[in-house]
């Protein structure tokens, strides 16, 4: 009968049992699974290399010290002599799910001893919605890393031109309720904030007064501004350039992650901070890539190759460890779970042949052995699911005439002109015919560039220079922050090809020239990740932007480039639905009109 089945444990109960057998392998009364002796530890409160052993229980430290009483006849013991052993890896701002996906990612960066991380998921979370987002948080526990995350305070940034908002505060507040939902992702829309909008307050505050973290993106904020977002609620910025950034935002209690990845590397420019401060306080300083693309995480490593960065500026070996371990793990109010090599927390252990050579030559992950002595020992995980979730897109074929359009007043006219990886400026022209129409020029390396909502509807028209390359147009539904089409092109035909190849495809990147597709990339998880292990992807990303290269393109990564036109908080102009965006004065400054006059 049901009354007389035997019960589960509750959590509570299941984490006392824990605790009893943690007490009980301590003091010698009961036999650890795993025995790890011969090796040094670091200490990452005292600093200190010393010499002792590690008894596990599951996925659990049990005992640091000499003792070996608590080795039995079935305990696994390792011999690590002449290794160090140092806590996993912890990655405070990730981004897991442009390109590559959350499972891709996270069988990757385990591999060089990033063993937990915090995934900023508003990539996912507006190209998916909702159910993406959960397709995660199930998903997740199966990832050989521990997986937290962020969700989006608003998204997209500026509804006001790029559309309504895909979450409502009550989704966002029954996220922020799940354990593993930290905090709300970096608040790209932090001028919103400044105007004080009741929204963006609300769910602030919500998010705070559940203990969440709130991060921030502040590039190039004035004084009194940060201090009205850190009243606002920030708790977090990884945006510093400057020495003097990482200072500002520390002196007014922020915590600081330095920067060192394929977006932006600053840390030759923020190590000095760290210098300035050893003397001090480094405790809210950490360290994270904000974003390594797959080439270089396939050639470079994750975090150990901004820690090797870090220690190679001049900071102490064992403060840089602090910054990716115990920092982090204090952040997120996550110290009694992790980050250090003590009892009671997730065995996440890695072993170094050199304290200078952040790439572990052993990596254990709650528990279990994923790397022995160079060698993965664990499988790789399943693929993420593909599928379009809750925003597929569902356009109609184009044809080239959608991208004829025309601007009432023969003006000069505001172009996007691209200044570097991320950031564009204005420069106004007259590029319109007799008639209004706005040409296209090869020649001039004019293009026109287009955004068209995943749903159909009224696409935001305009022009960008200095993408370089020759082509008839490129189209992806990589779009940041929106991710639906975006399209860039000199020939009207090739674009319409190029954007109907992506939506065939369910999402992805097609570049074409005189109607012949040159290079192409299926992205079918929501049209912004791929299916791929990360070391294949890395060659497909490769073998586009070669093919962009060939045809003159200069830029560093044309690709990201690309993406970020759509990203409303970087000056200096902007595509969005609405039209040609000034990000500083908040406007939209023209749309073409499609069609005849």
């Amino acid at each position: 009968m049901a009354g007389k089945q035997d019960k589960k444990p509750n959590p509570t109960e299941k984490a006392l049992v824990i605790r009893k057998t943690l007490i009980e392998i301590a003091l010698g009364e009961k036999a650890a699974d795993q025995y790890i002796k011969g090796g040094q530890v670091l200490n990452v409160y005292t600093g200190e290399l010393l010499k002792e052993n590690i008894a596990l229980y599951k996925d659990r430290i049990a005992y640091v010290g000499p003792s070996e009483k608590m080795i039995g006849n079935k305990t696994r013991a390792w011999r690590v002599k002449g290794k160090i052993l140092v806590p996993g890896y912890m990655d405070p701002h990730a981004h897991t799910d442009l390109y590559y996906n959350p499972a891709a990612f996270s069988d990757q960066v385990v591999e060089t001893g990033t063993t937990s991380i915090f995934s900023d998921m508003h990539d996912l979370a507006n190209a998916l919605g909702l159910s993406g987002v959960l397709q995660v948080l199930k998903d997740a526990p199966r990832y050989p890393i521990t997986f937290y995350m962020a969700v989006p305070s608003s998204s997209p940034p500026v509804p006001r031109f790029e559309g309504k908002e895909f979450f409502n505060i009550g989704e966002v507040q029954r996220l922020l309720k799940r354990p593993e939902v930290l905090g709300l992702s970096e608040v790209t829309a932090f001028v919103r904030i400044l105007n004080k909008e009741p929204r963006l307050l609300n769910i602030l505050n919500k998010a705070r007064a559940l203990g969440k973290t709130v991060e921030g993106h502040t590039t190039g904020i004035s004084h009194d501004k940060l201090n009205a977002l850190i009243d606002a609620g920030l708790t977090s910025c990884h945006e510093s350039i400057t020495a003097e950034d990482v200072k500002k935002r520390l002196r007014l209690g922020l915590y600081v992650m330095c920067r060192g990845g394929s977006i932006r590397n600053d840390l030759p420019h923020l190590v000095k901070a760290i210098r300035e401060l050893s003397d001090y306080d480094t405790s809210r300083i950490m360290l994270t890539p904000d974003g390594l693309f797959p080439g270089e995480m396939t050639r470079f490593g994750y975090l150990d190759y901004v820690v090797k960065q870090v220690i190679q500026l001049g900071i102490n070996p064992i403060r840089a460890f602090q910054m990716v371990t115990i920092n982090p793990a204090r952040y997120f109010k996550l110290d009694q779970e992790q980050g250090a090599l003590a009892p009671g927390r997730r065995a996440d252990i890695l072993l170094l042949s050199d304290l200078r050579e952040p790439k572990p030559v052993s990596v254990m992950s709650k528990g279990n052995w994923i790397i022995r002595e160079g060698q993965r020992v664990s499988p790789s995980l399943p693929p993420f699911p593909s599928g379009t979730y809750d925003r597929p897109l569902n356009l109609s074929p184009i044809r080239p005439g959608f991208f004829r359009f025309y601007i009432p007043d023969r003006n000069p006219i505001p172009i996007i002109t691209v200044r570097d990886k991320t950031l564009t400026r204005r420069v106004d022209r007259l590029i319109q015919d007799t008639d209004g129409f706005v040409q296209a020029s090869l020649q001039e390396d004019v293009a026109k560039i287009a955004l068209i909502p995943r749903q159909g509807g009224r696409a935001g028209m305009g022009l960008v220079s200095g993408f370089g390359a020759r082509i008839g147009a490129i189209a992806s539904s990589i779009a940041h922050e929106t991710h639906s089409l975006l399209v860039v092109g000199f020939n009207d035909k090739d674009m319409a090809q190029a954007v109907n190849q992506v939506v065939k495809m369910g999402g992805g990147i097609t570049v074409v020239k005189e109607g012949k597709t040159l290079a192409r990339l299926s992205l079918p998880i929501g049209g912004i990740m791929s299916a791929l292990k990360v070391p294949r992807l890395a060659g497909e990303l490769e073998r586009i932007t070669n093919t962009l290269k060939e045809l003159g393109c200069s830029l560093e990564d044309p690709l990201w480039t690309l993406g970020f036109l759509s990203f409303t908080s970087l000056i200096e102009l902007r595509i969005t639905f609405s039209g040609v965006y000034e990000v500083k004065t908040g406007k939209i400054l023209y749309n073409g009109f499609v069609g005849r006059r």
